[in-house]
């Protein structure tokens, strides 16, 4: 089944003799783009939760029931409905109103799609009132010569719920819980951060009635839920519109005073005179702006190279993912030239509020340079860290969501992981699942100790509950492979947790740095020696012994060096690692050539050191002569 990408918010309180002709609405809708139906059922005392529970049973898949334990009068309907966005936009309507245009949900999504700069899309609603006061009416909520299609604050009373489709661009959870008129708070969010589009088309019918959660409340509560609404949106709003926020108090003091001392600071003697009337409902927000998902709870990093057949699966997997947390995606380029930045771009422009991006013009793996401890570490603000390269991918919608519910529940672990599915694109073996239990040690509960033995996470597979923020400096510089020390590291602090599930794939390729890993010539040329170093920083970090390991590799290293003449990587591997190097000497069949190599080599080297030093001054001497 695919994702959906519109979460539909139905909210109903005593809505009987209207709720049906909103769940036909709904099911009337003719759509390319999948959506799913969440009820919040606000403690009815008619039938209202009955019928709900009838298009539940009927159609399973689309609806989700989820019934508050107590009446809130509708004063956390909303904010209870925000933690059950999961989908790229979302979109509220009462159970007394309804959708006339069966292709309203394709329109406005086909425009949201194509237009990445707009977050709200709201569409012209008729007003229909039917023995609310003396007689039935309807008229249009929006006259078209109002304005055109730019919404701006002063708008909102016209634009009404069942009309709005927004993108899910905030994390609802960081903002004041107990604001009434949800809404109305939410239109201040995304007005004041992004553009809104006028639709004058009438797609909605919104009745008005006495059960609604407004009429709801007391001629007090009402007067209350005013002055909240103006406090928690003066506080995000900076006070930049505070001629249109004080129009919203009722008559008062304030509204005289603005005359006297005008607008601005008016208002902040309002926030004061609130603060300190209720010291204890004080907001957090407080921040000059509000960034778009703030405070990821996740932070996904991927490093890519020359990625340009891949990264768009890796890309999808990440997008797809069904989380009710927001995550953010840290990309580093190291300066691709096979198209793969451009791909990327593409990504970025599309959802620019999750994706950051670092493209490098000279590559700095080259360089010695190590890109994540350089540009990607520092970037994180995640509670929790996944990592993936661009040449592999995701195929689990909820990997994101088991790995941080196991974390959330688990403090006592540190890493996370699950096995995966290993493929080889040039089809020279067949595909497998990494690790086996065996390599695991058949335990699904692991420990440092057993890490040390061997490295049996994939790093497509980890979320690690991150212990590196400003601590950078605990990854040494130049080791290969960084991931399984990152995986050390973490499992130092707490245990290591495995899911049964096989929600990644990695992939085997020409040029990936480890298809060849201690089988090719060029990967002893490349990574033995930051192999080496990486054996070094364990044994010193976590003392434990790689003796063995470490001498093998400087062996092998050796006897390449030799047969591929690379006398400099031999003299490089001898000055950094003298002892290794010596005792690899002892059991060497080739110690007469690597003699001749020392009395050679240095030779040929001093005599090309003094050479390049007569070139050089007789140069400077030409020069300023």
């Amino acid at each position: 089944m695919t994702s959906p990408i519109l979460t539909i918010f139905l909210l109903t309180y005593n809505h009987e003799k209207t709720v049906r002709e909103t769940f036909q609405s709904i099911l009337m809708q003719k759509t390319k783009y999948p959506f799913i139906v969440k009820i919040l059922e606000d403690c009815s005392t008619d039938n209202t939760l009955k019928i709900c529970q009838e298009y539940t049973a009927q159609y399973p898949d689309l609806f989700k029931l989820i019934a508050q334990p107590v009446n809130t009068k509708g004063q956390h309907m909303r904010w209870a409905m925000n933690k059950e966005i999961q989908t790229p936009y979302f979109t509220v309507i009462e159970g007394d109103d309804y959708w006339i245009n069966e292709n309203h949900i394709e329109k406005v999504i086909s425009f949201m799609e194509e237009n990445h700069d707009y977050n709200m899309y709201a569409t012209n609603v008729l007003h229909k009132g039917e023995n609310f006061q003396k007689s039935s009416f309807e008229c249009q909520n929006l006259s078209p010569t109002l304005f055109g299609h730019e919404i701006s604050l002063e708008h909102y009373i016209y634009i009404q719920t069942a009309g709005r489709v927004y993108r899910n661009i905030f994390d609802f959870n960081q903002f004041p819980s107990q604001t009434i008129e949800g809404d109305i708070y939410s239109y201040y969010l995304y007005l004041d951060k992004g553009k809104s589009f006028c639709d004058h088309e009438i797609d909605s019918v919104y009745r008005l009635s006495t059960t609604g959660a407004w009429n709801r409340l007391s001629p007090e509560e009402q007067r209350n839920s005013f002055y909240e609404i103006v406090y928690t949106a003066s506080n995000l709003l900076n006070c930049r519109h505070a001629k249109f926020l004080l129009k919203q108090l009722p008559k008062c003091i304030f509204k005289k005073l603005e005359k006297l001392i005008g607008s601005t600071l008016t208002l902040r003697l309002y926030v004061l005179w609130y603060r300190l009337k209720h010291p204890t409902k004080r907001t957090e927000i407080v921040h000059d702006d509000i960034s778009d998902k703030v405070n990821p709870k996740i932070s996904i990093c991927c490093i890519t190279y020359n990625h340009a057949k891949f990264i768009r699966q890796a890309l999808d997997g990440f997008m797809m993912q069904k989380t009710n947390f927001p995550f953010e995606i840290i990309i580093h380029d190291d300066a691709s030239t096979d198209g793969t930045a451009d791909i990327i771009r593409e990504y970025e422009k599309k959802y620019p509020d999750i994706i950051r991006v670092t493209y490098q013009t000279e590559n700095q793996w080259s360089k010695g340079i190590d890109v994540l401890k350089a540009f990607v570490y520092p970037k994180i603000q995640g509670q929790y860290v996944a990592l993936c390269e661009g040449d592999d991918y995701w195929i689990d919608e909820n990997k994101l969501q088991k790995q941080v519910d196991f974390l959330d529940t688990h403090p006592e672990f540190n890493v996370c992981f699950h096995p995966v599915k290993v493929i080889w694109e040039d089809n020279r073996a067949s595909e497998s699942i990494f690790p086996k239990p065996k390599f695991r040690f058949n335990k699904d509960i692991l420990t440092l100790q057993d890490l040390l033995k061997h490295n049996f996470i994939q790093t497509n597979s980890v979320m690690y509950r991150w212990r590196l923020k400003d601590q950078e400096n605990l990854v040494p510089n130049d080791i290969l492979p960084v991931d399984w020390f990152l995986h050390l590291l973490h499992a130092q602090t707490g245990k290591i947790g495995f899911l049964s599930d096989v929600m990644a794939v990695y992939r085997r390729h020409a040029g990936g740095i480890w298809t060849g890993a201690w089988v090719t010539d060029e990967w002893f040329i490349k990574c033995a020696i930051p192999n080496l170093k990486f054996y070094q920083a364990v044994e010193k970090q976590f003392q434990c012994n790689k003796q063995s390991d470490m001498e093998y590799l400087t062996r092998e290293t050796i006897s390449v060096c030799l047969r591929q003449y690379r006398w400099e990587k031999l003299d490089e591997l001898s000055s950094l690692f003298p002892d290794l190097y010596q005792k690899a000497i002892m059991r060497n069949n080739n110690q007469q050539n690597i003699k001749i190599y020392q009395k050679k080599y240095k030779k040929y080297r001093k005599i090309i050191i003094i050479l390049f030093i007569v070139i050089a001054i007789l140069g400077f001497s030409l020069i300023f002569k």
